[in-house]
């Protein structure tokens, strides 16, 4: 699995914020702030809900500029399906508190069709392996069994009774607890968001 500089097999790390990885039918990329605001207006109201950034929390650039969203706090990615190219799944990585926090959402027509776990576990690979980030928190609303079932087949362990927890929107939601660990985890990346 390991290669080369980029500790994650496929991941492209050309310069900046520019990461990019591709399996057979997902391409996954960091998310441009326009391609993020025209994706909202796709996302049924279930999606919206989940979504870590919405499209008011991310302002105007002053010079009209396209930036990738990879920030100080925050990394967003946009899963793609290689067929069709349309966005299929946002995965915000944000930190909270000093702790790594990672969260998922899939719109509605990929829903039950294996997409969100795969673009988690591609986030994880180059959380882990590429940003060095030892250990991720994630959240599954009290009762969410498909969360539940995507964050522990990515590896997650729950770690926890159900407590308050915050979304990257602002959004507080009760959530059971999931940690991800990785002890070979090492930082690669030349230009990491934090």
């Amino acid at each position: 699995m390991l290669f080369g500089g980029t500790g994650v097999a496929g991941l492209t790390c050309p310069l900046g914020a520019v990461h990019s990885i591709e399996t057979a039918r997902l391409r996954l990329v960091v998310a441009r702030r326009r391609e993020l605001v025209a994706h909202w207006d796709t996302l049924d109201e279930e999606a919206r809900r989940w979504v870590g950034v919405q499209p008011r929390d991310l302002g105007d650039e002053p010079d009209g500029s396209d930036p990738l969203l990879w920030h100080e706090d925050r990394a967003l990615f946009l899963g793609h399906d290689t067929e069709t190219g349309r966005i299929v799944s946002v995965v915000t990585l944000w930190r909270d508190a000093g702790e790594h926090v990672v969260s998922v959402t899939v719109g509605a027509p990929w829903r039950r069709r294996g997409y969100g776990a795969e673009s988690l576990a591609l986030v994880c690979a180059i959380a882990h392996r590429h940003l060095g980030i030892a250990r991720l928190h994630a959240g599954s609303a009290d009762g969410d069994e498909a969360a539940a079932r995507c964050l522990s087949g990515c590896g997650f362990g729950a770690v926890g009774a159900p407590a308050l927890f915050t979304l990257p929107s602002g959004r507080v939601i009760e959530a059971r607890p999931w940690e991800r660990t990785d002890a070979e985890a090492r930082l690669r990346c030349r230009h990491p968001p934090w």
